[in-house]
């Protein structure tokens, strides 16, 4: 049931496959369904930067994240299930950070969209914020991520 999903969508010329490329980097583990190659050094410098932004000191006790870079189809099908009132509203997930898995869903290496779910991974692992004060400091740290802050 989930190769369809993965391999449904395209953005910009984007395939999707039904087997990832795995990588393990410093800090985060990436399962990489597209046919864009993702740089794990890129991804532990945004990781490092987005801790550095919210003044937080990564522990090597906290799970490393996961990041799986798949198709807009599979990000939006996980987001309805984690926030079925959304399909209500017509909405639509560009990216998603799911905590108890420990997963962000990207569909490319785009540095907004890996900000802004580092930054609810970090909320979720390092600081003591109820879930309705996540998307605030997400953009926050977008916000300073785009600033050279």
């Amino acid at each position: 049931m989930l190769l369809p999903i993965l391999l449904q969508g395209c953005l910009g010329g984007t395939g999707y496959r039904a087997y990832p490329r795995a990588r393990t980097s410093v800090y985060t583990d990436i399962w990489n369904f597209s046919d864009h190659e993702i740089a794990a050094d890129q991804v532990d410098v945004l990781y490092r930067r987005v801790a550095r932004l919210m003044a937080i000191t990564p522990n090597n006790s906290t799970p490393r994240p996961q990041v799986l870079v798949v198709s807009p189809a599979y990000i939006q099908e996980k987001y309805l299930t984690i926030h079925p009132l959304a399909a209500a509203r017509n909405g639509t997930a560009l990216a998603v950070y799911i905590p108890h898995q420990n997963q962000i869903l990207i569909p490319d290496f785009d540095r907004t969209l890996l900000t802004h779910e580092l930054a609810h991974y970090f909320t979720f692992h390092y600081l003591s914020i109820p879930r309705s004060g996540w998307e605030a400091i997400a953009d926050q740290v977008v916000d300073a991520e785009e600033a050279g802050g």
